[in-house]
């Protein structure tokens, strides 16, 4: 599943996600490699993995993957979008088998948000918080002195306290 990788070309590999063909649409997608030094049109994804031992199987090109639960819900609602192409996404991008390669890529994982067309944040699936939240960041951005309530502040802090926030990658994605 996994080619070699090019340090001196500074290859990446980004995946390709495929629309669903059957119910209970499982998710099936391959990898493509490219060379950030030939500016590649990719976008790419920034989350939390979640908890290891909660994974399911995917397919990448061909081959099952066990990808963590947050995961494959981000993947599901990314395979939702009609304009997305090519993704770039650490936890399947890079072969987390190979610390050669982790050692290689991690350095490169600056270049590789910056030159992303647009980086997708996954905070977890929407639940009555987030709504909240959003609702509020809505009202605070149609009119900067809005009143809120209890409510929506008390959702937006916990939004605000998802382990996304604290991690170490978040200040140079």
């Amino acid at each position: 599943m996994y080619n070699p990788l090019s340090a001196e070309r500074k290859e990446i590999r980004v995946l390709s996600i495929y629309p669903p063909t059957e119910s209970p649409d499982p998710i099936s997608c391959s990898l493509t490699t490219v060379s950030l030094l030939e500016d590649p049109v990719y976008d790419a994804l920034s989350y939390v993995w979640g908890d290891p031992k909660v994974t399911s199987t995917i397919t990448v090109d061909g081959y099952p993957f066990e990808a963590t639960k947050n995961l494959v819900a981000a993947l599901r609602e990314i395979r939702k979008s009609s304009h997305l192409s090519l993704i770039w996404i650490d936890a399947i991008c890079i072969n987390q088998a190979s610390t050669d390669e982790k050692n290689q890529q991690v350095p490169l994982m600056q270049d590789i948000y910056r030159g992303a067309q647009t980086t997708l944040l996954w905070l977890g699936e929407a639940d009555e918080e987030s709504r909240l939240a959003f609702q509020l960041l809505r009202r605070w951005y149609t009119k900067l002195q809005a009143a809120f309530d209890f409510r929506e502040y008390n959702a937006l802090i916990i939004l605000l306290s998802q382990p996304y926030w604290r991690r170490v990658w978040i200040v140079q994605e």
